[in-house]
């Protein structure tokens, strides 16, 4: 009984330990993070990762330099526990019907993460809900409706507005015949914002004006100053560091990545790094030559379509693949012509361009139709826009391509005025 007693007390004190631990290890990487912050450290999202240590239990993360100033650490180091122990399911799958014998649902759950101690599928149970109390309680819910009458102006001594409901539905004598119903004015005084000034090094403060835009000039003031932290630019103390972008290097086949060398163009060079190294995945390295859909077989419902290896490396890409639908049904067969993009509207900031009905049949198909787009994004840049696409030229190095003239948007939006394929 004493060597049992024993071994129970190390174990406890095995596990408190544990415990413990990975509560200082929280604690530490809580610390390191709040640190970055402060400095404006930013790190990339995806660590490396290595494999859990047996002696420790743990396993660590690095994560690399993404942006910051020279008081950064080039690496951050974050130490996890392993939770090898920990069993975790997927939270998937239906409820199974309710079994009148135990008034109980069942949910099966598989198993996503965990050791070899974990059971394959874990069964989850609730009881059923009344339905018959859910419905009663919805008949319940709002025994009386009413009619909503329109808004009052503004009292602008109490700030209020109010509207009359007028009983619509329900028993008079449990219902009332007219409510009225009260709630606050909108704000009466609206301001056109201005621009953040400098940042004021000595109370680290910038500020900015308001001036009324709408509003009784007797009760709103005429120009009000809002203030706030500087944020990032007290521990920068200079200009922001800004890059002139390089071109996208080939594909590298081993770690499927593009690189590109971003040069310093404006910022303090004590500051900022001079040139930096940024790399992406690389797009698909297999492209397809799409075929024909064929027609749809009555019996799976189903069309398929076989598209044939244009541009891609035989070693890892298939020479052909297969794909498949649903048929369509009951899908108006309307087909309409594009016509051109107009002049931007100077009032409106709107270009529109009509569709002419080519085939269809005339009830059920509009015979023509106009779209509408504004001349601008949301951020106050140029959209892309263009015109009618060319044909296909000639093959050269087992590529055909064709084009389409850009109307407005410039240089950033040729890209997308270039489609190429493999030739046949």
């Amino acid at each position: 009984m004493i060597k049992v007693e024993v071994i129970s007390l190390i174990l406890a004190i095995t596990l408190i330990g544990c415990v413990l631990s990975d509560e200082i290890l929280l604690r530490q990487e809580r610390g390191a993070r709040r640190q970055n912050r402060r400095l404006g450290c930013k790190y990339n999202k995806n660590p490396k990762v290595t494999a859990c240590d047996p002696v420790t239990n743990t396993f660590n993360k690095t994560f690399t330099l993404k942006k910051g100033a020279e008081v950064c650490e080039t690496t951050m180091v974050v130490t996890k526990p392993c939770n090898t122990g920990v069993c975790r399911y997927r939270n998937n799958g239906p409820w199974s019907e309710c079994d009148p014998a135990t008034n109980m649902r069942t949910k099966t759950k598989v198993l996503k993460k965990g050791g070899t101690d974990c059971k394959p599928t874990m069964t989850k149970t609730k009881p059923c809900k009344d339905e018959t109390a859910k419905k009663r309680k919805n008949k319940q819910k709002k025994p009386c409706k009413y009619e909503k009458g329109e808004w009052s102006d503004c009292d602008m001594t109490t700030n209020m507005r109010k509207r009359v409901l007028t009983l619509k539905k329900g028993d008079p004598n449990v219902c009332e015949g007219k409510k009225t119903v009260l709630k606050k004015c909108k704000k009466a005084c609206k301001y056109d914002k201005g621009n953040w000034g400098p940042c004021n090094p000595v109370t680290n403060k910038m500020e900015r004006t308001l001036s009324l835009k709408k509003g009784d000039p007797a009760q709103c003031e005429a120009t009000r100053t809002l203030s706030r932290s500087c944020g990032r630019a007290a521990f920068t103390a200079g200009p922001t560091c800004k890059y002139s972008f390089g071109e996208w290097s080939d594909c590298n086949p081993r770690t499927n990545t593009m690189t590109r060398t971003l040069t310093l163009k404006a910022g303090n060079v004590n500051m900022c790094p001079r040139s930096k190294d940024l790399s992406r995945k690389c797009r698909s390295r297999c492209k397809f030559v799409k075929g024909d859909w064929s027609p749809c077989d009555p019996s799976t419902n189903l069309m398929t379509r076989i598209d044939m290896l244009g541009n891609g490396n035989n070693a890892y890409c298939e020479k052909s693949r297969t794909i498949s639908k649903k048929c369509l049904k009951n899908k108006k067969k309307c087909k309409y012509e594009l016509g051109d993009w107009s002049e931007c509207d100077p009032i409106t900031k709107f270009r529109t361009r009509t569709k002419k009905l080519v085939k269809g049949d005339p009830q059920s198909c509009k015979p023509e139709q106009s779209l509408k787009r504004s001349c601008l994004r949301s951020n106050g840049k140029e959209r892309c826009f263009f015109g009618p696409w060319g044909e296909f030229g000639k093959c050269m190095n087992g590529v055909m391509t064709k084009n389409r003239p850009v109307l407005q948007g410039g240089t950033i939006c040729e890209r997308k005025a270039v489609i190429t394929k493999g030739c046949n």
